[in-house]
């Protein structure tokens, strides 16, 4: 959408808040809109506010989007949470989805 190309490009300008304002809009107009609870996730894990982040990456999740990375940094927003059971049943996704990817194996072993 035009609201979350232009979120986008004021992310990478370091323009936080502009950028979450774009983003919310990209939603209002559509609730499916993956790529704008994506980087609203981004920003709020700038913004150190991990609680609201995996919201938005549940978000994301429920409007179809389900690569290893997306589990994966679903995991790291449980870490940061302190909800490690859970971290390590994304990172088994994860692994699931893409058994040749390392980095998941290691972050599980760490838990």
């Amino acid at each position: 959408s035009e609201y979350g190309n232009l979120g986008e490009i004021l992310m990478e300008i370091d323009q936080y808040g502009k950028a979450m304002e774009c983003f919310e809009k990209a939603i209002t107009l559509n609730p499916n809109e993956v790529e704008a609870y994506l980087c609203k996730g981004e920003i709020l894990r700038e913004w150190e506010e991990p609680d609201q982040e995996l919201e938005c990456y549940v978000q994301a999740m429920q409007s179809g989007l389900r690569s290893n990375s997306d589990y994966g940094k679903l995991g790291e927003i449980f870490i940061d949470i302190e909800q490690d059971e859970k971290a390590i049943e994304c990172f088994e996704k994860a692994i699931e989805i893409e058994p040749d990817e390392i980095k998941f194996y290691i972050k599980k072993g760490k838990l």
